[in-house]
């Protein structure tokens, strides 16, 4: 017995020491910076390995980029406020490029991010040498989508807005997660005539009872997109209540209810209402299947609400200048970046290919 309870007494011991060394309530002190996997940047501005590059500041962020390693793609660097565990839910950065960048491409492309928090960070040191909370995220290093720093600057008035605007956020992050449960090639169901690239279709007869539930989670949360900007619908029993459902309406956005809604043989004003009894045989089951549900009406729905969607960020969003100011954006470095061409390189084969290095 006293050999178990010397035993136990090092295990505990072992275990206050790593605990003190590497405390596991992230973001803190010795472990607030993490590396954004899931996207590269280009390094045509010029890059020294271990250079860091103040990049722009969110109110709990402060996003950097980080040439961490010999004629590799830079990264972004993001160092964390521990004051975001006092927050009810923290919008991290990786969350809202990601919808940027998928808003940005029409739904064509999209990034899967990662944190990977790092230890005692030193920029000076590669990624072998610093302490990743976990050595399986090394296996394969940095990996992800790559883009231009002129593009990520782009996104970022769609950022601003995500992050400061809470019923944009539902919205957008709800109708994310619809064309994740169903998608479909928006550029061709937006084409109003013509040849379309992509022809939708109906699920082949085999697979039609798998898509089922992924086209009814593809409809509620395109409800609670649109719920989020124009509210769930008013009682219409007369002329009366349609002028303040219409008025209402009218006050949040700027789409004509009486237009018609280019999906379906009715204005934009009935589909809304068409949307919300649609919602409802998809939200409950009853123990039955909705085979009532095709690929068409959900496709309608995600329409509808994109439209939505797009016509509150064109009222909303603000001068990019205005988002630079707020975000101590780098200006220089940004402008300094060229879309002409990319390249992984760095240092000495940046300049044999290249030329000198620019001052930055």
């Amino acid at each position: 017995m006293d050999d178990l309870k010397k035993t136990l007494e090092l295990m505990k011991q072992s275990h206050d020491q790593q605990e003190e060394k590497y405390p596991t309530d992230i973001p803190n002190s010795v472990c607030n910076h993490a590396v954004l996997n899931g996207v590269l940047i280009d390094n045509n501005p010029g890059f020294n390995v271990g250079d860091i590059h103040h990049l722009f500041q969110l109110p709990y962020e402060n996003v950097s980029l980080w040439t961490y390693a010999e004629n590799k793609y830079s990264v972004l660097l993001t160092e964390v406020d521990e004051r975001i565990k006092q927050l009810p839910i923290w919008k991290p950065f990786g969350y809202l490029f990601k919808i940027a960048l998928t808003l940005h491409y029409f739904f064509e492309s999209t990034i899967d991010y990662e944190y990977f928090w790092v230890y005692y960070f030193d920029p000076l040191k590669g990624i072998d040498e610093n302490e990743f909370i976990s050595s399986d995220q090394m296996l394969n290093k940095f990996t992800g989508q790559v883009i231009h720093l002129s593009e990520l600057k782009k996104y970022l008035p769609i950022i601003h807005l995500l992050d400061t605007d809470e019923k944009f956020f539902v919205a957008a992050s709800q109708f994310i997660s619809s064309v994740e449960s169903h998608w479909f090639c928006f550029f061709c169901e937006f084409q109003k005539g013509g040849y379309k690239k992509h022809p939708t279709h109906e699920p082949e007869l085999e697979y039609r009872v798998n898509e089922i539930p992924k086209m009814e989670a593809a409809i509620v949360q395109c409800c609670k997109s649109v719920e989020a900007i124009i509210g769930k619908p008013k009682k219409r029993k007369n002329a009366s209540d349609i002028y303040a459902a219409k008025k209402s309406w009218r006050s949040k956005i700027n789409i004509d209810p009486d237009e018609i809604f280019f999906k379906a043989d009715m204005t934009n004003f009935d589909y809304y209402y068409e949307l919300f009894d649609l919602r409802n045989g998809s939200a409950h089951s009853f123990g039955t299947l909705s085979y009532e549900h095709t690929r068409d009406l959900t496709m309608k729905a995600q329409c509808f609400a994109y439209l939505v969607l797009e016509d509150y960020i064109s009222s909303h969003i603000e001068d990019t200048h205005l988002v630079e100011e707020q975000y101590s954006i780098n200006t220089k470095l940004f402008d300094h970046d060229k879309e002409s061409f990319g390249t992984p390189l760095t240092g000495e084969s940046f300049k044999e290919y290249f030329g000198e290095i620019k001052s930055i």
